[in-house]
This record gives structure tokens, C-alpha cells and sequence, in this order.
């Protein structure tokens, strides 16, 4: 019994010491899904991290604050000509919110690969929890065959958001299966990767799951070329949960012929009535093809009400799109001046203590990159999150200890 709770106190201490990491990586993977919960959870564990970490804070804060501050003259600029000032200010905050998530990034680098990784790992153990769930939820409520048909979780909030957390939780994942060590647990991470690929799947939001295999395809491409295929993953141990769950996809496919109703969903075409809105917002481009009509302004166009009606939308669902159409040409070479120097600073003044981090930037980064296609409005804290985020994690120096790996 003594040894069983000495085991349990170190395994207390433990999470105490990585209170910091888990609660900020749950709260990323549940950003969109918790439709509020996240983005508060994250400011309070920024604010934690920034009142405790006076070393961190204080070199944190002499590195970026000129980045902070030229954002918000930015954003007091573009409220000058916004269809709504409140909105164009609430917009610059929230983005400066994301920005300062930037020390929780850094906080990140500074600790080792065992630690990070052990964080990772309990925030997966719950959000595997939380995939079951749901899913059970679903095929109580709702059956096998109707849950197939109409291709959607019910759970609180749309599928595209909950999508946004199965994709984040595939790319932790995945992270903990670059040079694992344990066999045991390269199978178990590679068959709830499988699992969480087939949620995402019976959910059916495809950009998520386009922005998903991508990130995990970038993430298995870097891995090749700073390590090599043999420290990656065991094949033998991870591609028979994906030859399983291959098998089960194919006979759902088989017995109800669901691939056509996964392309197209419903009567709206392969699109679902976005190329509509992106031809109305890029006609609307060419008449304020400079500095654009403002954040959120689609949600206030005068002439776009007949799209918005018609599409319930109040965003022209593509970050790229909506960026140009916010802020034109001088927005797109200000974020791109304004990401460029940012990276600059923070590759010099910081290095990287674990290689972990990197492989969860480069799957966050090409998520939120090729989910933004289709989805997501640039001006919005969740995608700066997960830019400014990506970016901290990838951009400081390092060096590679294949040992370690």
C-alpha cells in the first residue's frame, strides 16, 4: 500500500508541475468545440503563466511588445473606415489576446522532451475520453444508420467545430508517435490516432478533415527529413490499427454507398454554396481593393445581405479571401511584414529545449493553413491562436538530438 501511494504522490507532483501545459493544450484542442470555455480557459492560463513566470514574462515582454503595440495602432487605423468601429476595436483585442499566447508558446519550448510529452499524453488520455463519448452519445441517441446518412455529431455545438478539436487531437497524437520508444504505446497512440481519423470521418466536416491528413502528412514529411523514416514510427506496430479502420470505412462505404453524400451534402454541390460567396466578396474586393471594408464586414455590407441571407454566413468562410476583403492589399503586406519580422525576433531571442514542440507547430500551423481554405475568418482569436502559435513553435533555434528521438 506505501508503495502504491508513494507512486500516486509522484504521479501528483507531476501534474502539479505540468498543471501549466495541460490546461493550455486541452483548452487549444477545444477552442472552437466549447464555443467559449476554451478561449477563456487559455486567457486564464496565459494571465497564471505571465504572473508567476517573472523571468519568462519580463523577456517575453521585451521582445514583442513594439509587435503588440503597432497591432493595435493597426486595428485603431482600420476602425476609421470599419462598417462598425466597436467591432474593428473588439477584433483588435481579441487578435492581441492571440498574439500574447505567444509566452505560453515559449513556456512550451523551455521544457524538456519527457515532460511535454507526458503533458500531451494526459491531454490526449482526456480527449479520447471525451471522442468516445461522443460518439456513444450519438449512436444511443440517434442509431447506426442515421448517424451514417446524416453525416454529423449532435453534441452542443456544430460539427464543423467539434471537427476542429478531432483534428487538433489526431495532431497530438501524432506528435507522441515521432520517436516514441515504448511499443506499447506507439500501437496504442497509432490506434486512437485511427479511431479520432474515424470520428472525424462519421462527423463529416471535409475541410477539418482535409486540414487533418494534411497537417499529419507535413508532420510525417519533416519527421523524414530531420530524422529518418526509421525513428519515425513502427510499422509494424501502427499500420494494423490503419489497415482495421481502413477495412470498417470501406464496408460503411460498401453497405450504405455514403462517399456521394460526403462530397456533396445535400442540394448545395461539391462546394455547399461557397464558390457563391467568394464571387460576391471578390466583386466587393475590386471596388476597395486597398485597404478593404474592415473586420467582420461581411456581417455589415449593405451589399452583400442577399449572400448572408442566403447562405446564413456573416463570414466568407476562406482566411485568405477574407483578408483580402478586410483589409486589402496594405492588410495582406502588413500581416505578411508583421509575421516576417515577428519570427525574425523570436528565432533570436529564444531556443528550443525539446523537439516535440516543433512537430506540434508544424501540425497546428498546416491545420489552421489548409482548413482556412474553406473555413475560419483570419480577423478571429482562434485563428490567430493557432497561427501565432504555430509559428512561436517552429521559428527558435535548435539543435536535433537524434538520441533523444
Amino acid at each position: 500500500m506505501s508503495v502504491f501511494n508513494s507512486h500516486l504522490m509522484d504521479l501528483k507532483k507531476e501534474i502539479m508541475y505540468l498543471a501549466v501545459p495541460i490546461s493550455f493544450l486541452f483548452f487549444l484542442a477545444v477552442l472552437l468545440p466549447t464555443n467559449g470555455l476554451g478561449s477563456t480557459g487559455i486567457i486564464l492560463v496565459l494571465i497564471w503563466l505571465l504572473w508567476h513566470e517573472q523571468e519568462l514574462r519580463n523577456s517575453w515582454w521585451k521582445a514583442i511588445w513594439p509587435w503588440l503595440l503597432v497591432v493595435l495602432v493597426y486595428f485603431v487605423f482600420m476602425s476609421t473606415y470599419s462598417f462598425s468601429k466597436i467591432v474593428a476595436l473588439r477584433d483588435g483585442v481579441e487578435m492581441i489576446k492571440g498574439i500574447a499566447l505567444s509566452a505560453v508558446a515559449l513556456y512550451l519550448l523551455q521544457l524538456s522532451e519527457h515532460h511535454l510529452r507526458r503533458a500531451v499524453e494526459y491531454v490526449v488520455i482526456v480527449l479520447m475520453v471525451a471522442t468516445i463519448s461522443i460518439v456513444i452519445f450519438n449512436l444511443y441517441k440517434v442509431g447506426y444508420l442515421e448517424l451514417i446518412n446524416n453525416h454529423g455529431f449532435e453534441f452542443f455545438v456544430n460539427r464543423n467545430s467539434l471537427a476542429v478539436g478531432f483534428s487538433i487531437t489526431a495532431i497530438f497524437l501524432f506528435s507522441l508517435m515521432v520517436g516514441e520508444q515504448s511499443r506499447w504505446k506507439t500501437l496504442l497512440w497509432s490506434g486512437c490516432c485511427m479511431c479520432v481519423s474515424l470520428a472525424a470521418f462519421l462527423n463529416g466536416s471535409r475541410g477539418a478533415i482535409v486540414g487533418m491528413f494534411a497537417a499529419l502528412t507535413c508532420m510525417t514529411l519533416t519527421a523524414l527529413v530531420r530524422v529518418g523514416w526509421r525513428r519515425i514510427f513502427r510499422l509494424d506496430l501502427w499500420i494494423f490499427p490503419f489497415l482495421i479502420i481502413s477495412v470498417i470505412v470501406g464496408w460503411i462505404l460498401y453497405k450504405n454507398i455514403i462517399l456521394a453524400t460526403f462530397f456533396i451534402h445535400g442540394d448545395k454541390g461539391v462546394d455547399t454554396g461557397r464558390f457563391e460567396i467568394w464571387k460576391a466578396v471578390s466583386e466587393r474586393v475590386v471596388h476597395a481593393p486597398w485597404f478593404g471594408y474592415g473586420s467582420h464586414a461581411m456581417k455589415f455590407d449593405p451589399m452583400l445581405a442577399a449572400v448572408r441571407a442566403e447562405h446564413a454566413v456573416s463570414y466568407p468562410h476562406n482566411i485568405y479571401i477574407g483578408l483580402v476583403y478586410a483589409s486589402g492589399v496594405v492588410g495582406i503586406l502588413f500581416w505578411l511584414i508583421w509575421f516576417i519580422s515577428f519570427s525574425f525576433k523570436i528565432k533570436n531571442n529564444f531556443e528550443r529545449k525539446n523537439d516535440l514542440s516543433y512537430y506540434l507547430g508544424i501540425g497546428l500551423l498546416t491545420n489552421i493553413l489548409v482548413h482556412g481554405l474553406v473555413d475560419f475568418d483570419f480577423y478571429k482569436f482562434a485563428t490567430i491562436t493557432f497561427l501565432v502559435f504555430g509559428v512561436v513553435m517552429i521559428i527558435p533555434r535548435t539543435t536535433i538530438n537524434k538520441e533523444v528521438l
